[in-house]
């Protein structure tokens, strides 16, 4: 029987969120509720060179994002995933994020008075 060699799909990021964090419900293809978090980490390389990476988080990491703002400072830690759909001309659509297993705010922009993004 021969073994498998077993990669590593480990991703480690730091950068400003660009927008809120967007809440998203909704039903997978076995009928089961979900909710996430998806957003977009700006990581600023230097020389006017900015990479932007999109990523959803579940469960804990969730609730951790609710309430950041904009231009936040956060570490992220998860695994790289790519998928494919089809778009409702028949196109095939492919996105790569990252599947975010912990999320550490380092500076919070957010404002204590500011209404929570979505509960």
């Amino acid at each position: 029987m021969r073994n498998k060699a077993t990669g590593i799909n480990r991703v480690e990021l730091k950068g400003n969120l660009v927008d809120k964090p967007e809440l998203r419900s909704g039903t997978d293809k076995k009928g089961r509720e979900f909710q996430n978090v998806t957003f977009t980490i700006a990581i600023n390389e230097g020389e006017d060179k900015v990479t932007f990476i999109d990523c959803v988080a579940w469960y804990n990491e969730k609730n951790l994002l609710k309430d950041e703002a904009k231009g936040s400072f956060i570490h992220v830690t998860g695994k790289l995933r790519k998928y494919s759909y089809e778009n409702e001309y028949g196109d095939k659509k492919w996105i790569t994020q990252v599947i975010v297993d912990m999320v550490k705010i380092i500076y919070s922009k957010k404002k204590q008075s500011e209404e929570p993004a979505f509960e």
